[in-house]
């Protein structure tokens, strides 16, 4: 019997569904209603509490040399002994060989420490001729976390803050993923993934402008995109360009390639009705300008359930935000336990408006942005950045160029955002199987133009446009080394607000003091 590649799941659970989808793993529900054996699954997760006949078949199944990923509850169940307390640690640092590629891990959730384990740190133990790994968090509660907070982010001059979700998902992910890449090591068999990205792309990269306030700035930062032989997304506010004297600014962004909505009013609410119904209401305003939006970027960057609800009823291709999660691929939420039907794409929360609030200059946000391409890159994670016309883009004209010459001079897919979630979804509906027989993959796959696996074994990753039919490993091309650094992409504290910005916000407060004190002056002699 071949080996087959392919992961069990003793609960089909929302959260870790989603990031075996993310993920690109191969999974099923593991029935364990009889006999398991070890060539059925390369791991199976106990993600929840067993009865006794199918436990005893998970063990049966461990003890002759399969792998096992637990949460930290269902793990006594397995092994006895295991000892471990709750804590309140927040954050954790990444260490150690699980951290690998991962950054700073948040969770809103009490952690498992385990005896004998540094905090955060999964334990790995010997059940029989198998090998357990439990997980010291509970990744389905972790994925599915919809509260926020504001967070610092990792920068060497000043720390911005901004919303951000109250776990770190993409960190969970990574976390995760490397301790199925040790169990699956654990048996000599190597872990397939249908790749993120087409053409053995490392990362993708989009970008897009918010349009919360609409002058000759944004005039001037079109034209520095087309110069630039760019086509952002543009994400159209409706008061913003209601309330514009020179219609001519708004037919010009109308006229551009990808348009979307970014709310009748820049604003959220905890009142989810009225967040549905601004979106509603600034849909059918776009449309009275002659545009069918296909897409919507959050106001604040803060997500709700109203916002997925409105953009599903108006059938729209993908939703943009950063306070559900960001820095992280793409999936579709869940909204009153349904899978929404909208893809929700996370963002990188930072532009130049929170830099500027810092002292940052134009060599300062160079730096910035370019160790954001350099982090997720390697970690290949998205790269989705934003910016404003107003007293950004248009202003800081070599910044974006630096954005655009640094992914462009990496093995990055630069593209759009429409096109990114078009592939996002054909690879979602996409599948395929895979069984080892020695060191010969046998794939099958129903999988789109340009889709690779990727292959991680020995410590190495291996790239196939191979989609169908037989892989020799040992004839693969050379591998490269994973990624073992650790991504520091946030911080506990953030920075205070830079002298000069403080300076140049009371110098207005005081200029649109006086300026109200004249108008009432003038006001009074009028009486």
């Amino acid at each position: 019997m071949n080996q087959k590649i392919l992961v069990g799941l003793t609960e089909m659970q929302d959260g870790l569904t989603r990031l075996f989808e993310q993920e690109g793993i191969p999974f099923k529900k593991a029935e364990l209603a009889g006999k398991t054996k070890r060539e059925q699954f390369a791991t199976i997760v106990l993600n929840s509490p067993l009865r006794e006949n199918r436990l005893k078949n998970l063990l049966a199944f461990a003890n002759a040399g399969g792998t096992v990923l637990a949460t930290p509850d269902c793990s006594s169940q397995l092994l006895l002994g295991i000892k471990f307390e709750y804590k309140s640690i927040n954050p954790v640092f990444p260490s150690g060989k699980f951290f690998q590629g991962a950054g700073t891990l948040w969770l809103n959730q009490n952690i498992a420490v385990f005896q004998g384990n540094k905090p955060g740190q999964p334990l790995e133990k010997k059940i029989g001729k198998g090998t357990l790994i439990v997980l010291p968090f509970d990744p389905n509660r972790a994925v599915l976390e919809h509260d926020y907070e504001r967070r610092a982010f990792f920068s060497e001059k000043a720390c911005p803050a901004e919303f951000a979700s109250k776990t770190g998902k993409a960190t969970v992910r990574a976390i995760v993923r490397n301790c199925l890449i040790s169990l699956f090591e654990s048996r000599d068999i190597p872990l397939v993934q249908f790749w993120y990205y087409p053409k053995k792309h490392s990362s993708v990269f989009c970008f897009h402008v918010d349009l919360d306030f609409i002058d000759r700035d944004t005039t001037t930062s079109i034209e520095l995109f087309n110069s630039l032989a760019f086509e952002p997304v543009w994400f159209l506010n409706i008061k913003a360009a209601e309330n514009v004297e020179n219609q001519r600014i708004i037919e010009l962004v109308l006229r551009q390639k990808f348009v979307g909505q970014h709310g009748f009013e820049h604003n959220y609410w905890d009142d989810q009705t009225r967040a549905f119904c601004n979106v509603i209401e600034g849909d059918k305003k776009l449309k009275e300008f002659g545009i069918n939006p296909k897409a919507f970027s959050a106001p604040n960057g803060v997500w709700g359930s109203g916002i997925a609800k409105a953009v599903g009823k108006n059938k729209y291709l993908f939703e943009i935000a950063f306070s559900l999660d960001n820095d992280n691929l793409p999936f579709y939420p869940i909204v009153n336990k349904q899978k929404a039907t909208t893809l929700f794409i996370p963002v990188h929360p930072v532009g130049i408006a929170l830099l500027k609030q810092l002292d940052f200059n134009e060599e300062d946000l160079g730096k910035y942005f370019a160790s954001v391409i350099d982090r997720n890159e390697k970690a290949n994670i998205p790269i989705m950045l934003y910016s404003h016309p107003f007293k950004e883009i248009g202003r800081f004209p070599k910044v974006i160029e630096k954005i655009l010459d640094t992914v462009k001079s990496k093995n990055i897919w630069v593209t759009n955002y429409f096109e990114f979630a078009k592939w996002w979804k054909q690879r979602m509906q996409s599948s395929f199987s895979a069984e080892l027989s020695d060191d010969r993959l046998m794939v099958k796959s129903n999988a789109p133009k340009d889709a690779c696996f990727r292959i991680v074994m020995h410590g190495k990753e291996f790239f196939t446009d191979t989609m169908q039919g037989q892989i020799n490993l040992l004839e693969l091309n050379q591998g490269k080394k994973l990624f073992s650094g650790f991504l520091y992409d946030t911080v506990e504290k953030a920075s205070p607000f830079g002298k000069k910005h403080r300076a140049k916000h009371i110098a207005g407060t005081i200029l649109a003091s006086v300026k109200r004190h004249k108008k009432n002056l003038s006001q009074k002699r009028l009486r």
